[in-house]
């Protein structure tokens, strides 16, 4: 049986998200044409707004011939990020909270933040 498949995209040159929501969506799908063809042939397509992390952050759920895609995207430092999972239709009812739990924790991480800033300098010692 087909699993879900998760995928984080982070493209340059954005300074902030665009207020033509389906237009960010377009932008995610640059980085993969069958999810270009299911964003086309969504039946349902839901779209919120949230703030996270002192970030806006904007969630898509779309239903269609391809199960479910729940994704998220921001802006942020000049970059635009996003993740999304595909939920094939045979495991959308078993991975479908699971999809959306993984969707709404992603969050990028604060380039002013001292103990960011700390853990990183850490990590590159290490």
């Amino acid at each position: 049986m087909p699993a879900e498949k998760v995928y984080c995209v982070t493209l340059t040159g954005y300074n902030k998200l665009k207020e033509d929501r389906s237009e960010l969506l377009g932008d995610l799908a640059l980085s993969d044409y069958d999810l270009q063809d299911a964003i086309q042939g969504a039946d349902v397509f839901e779209v919120a707004e949230r703030e996270a992390y002192g970030q806006t952050y904007i969630d898509f759920d779309l239903y269609g011939y391809f199960g479910a895609i729940y994704a998220c995207v921001t802006v942020y430092g000049g970059r635009f990020y996003a993740l999304f999972s595909l939920v094939p239709e045979s495991a959308l009812e078993q991975n479908k909270e699971q999809a959306k739990r993984i969707r709404n924790s992603f969050g990028t991480i604060s380039k002013d933040d001292e103990q960011t800033q700390y853990d990183l300098e850490f990590y590159k010692r290490s």
